[in-house]
């Protein structure tokens, strides 16, 4: 389907149009991803809020190339959800899970684990352990 756009993109009467075609297309390639890839902008941008709040915390000043670091994250998640989406699609059609989402889902367990220790130095709270006192103490009851 992506190939035969991208055939209609060349034989389009002006560039206006096949790039219109062109556009089309890579949604349409990306769009089962697209929940994923949403999912990771929005965790690496909670990450880098809650890493910005915590050095505030530890008195360190804003570092411009920080942030430089969480874009050449976003750009290499997004690479990789975008690259295992075509490895899929070109080799492995007839599989019925996704590795896409599975890639997502490794990326989404180490932001949130790095967005959880940044939570626990503002706050100074660790929540997965005072959840686990506090079934501790229901469980002794």
């Amino acid at each position: 389907m992506f190939i035969e756009l991208i055939k209609k993109a060349f034989e389009a009467p002006n560039f206006k149009a096949g790039a219109v075609i062109i556009i089309n297309a890579f949604l349409n390639f990306i769009s089962p991803s697209a929940d994923a890839m949403v999912g990771i902008f929005l965790l690496l941008l909670f990450d880098m809020i809650t890493g910005i709040l915590a050095s505030r915390k530890r008195g360190e000043t804003f570092e411009p190339g920080k942030s430089r670091k969480s874009l050449i994250k976003l750009i290499c998640y997004l690479s990789a959800i975008l690259g295992t989406l075509l490895y899929q699609k070109i080799y492995l059609s007839d599989l019925t899970y996704r590795l896409d989402f599975a890639i997502a889902s490794l990326v989404a367990v180490t932001e949130l684990g790095s967005s959880y220790r940044n939570i626990k130095e503002i706050t100074g709270i660790d929540i997965f352990g005072a959840i686990k006192d506090h079934l501790q103490s229901k469980n002794k009851e």
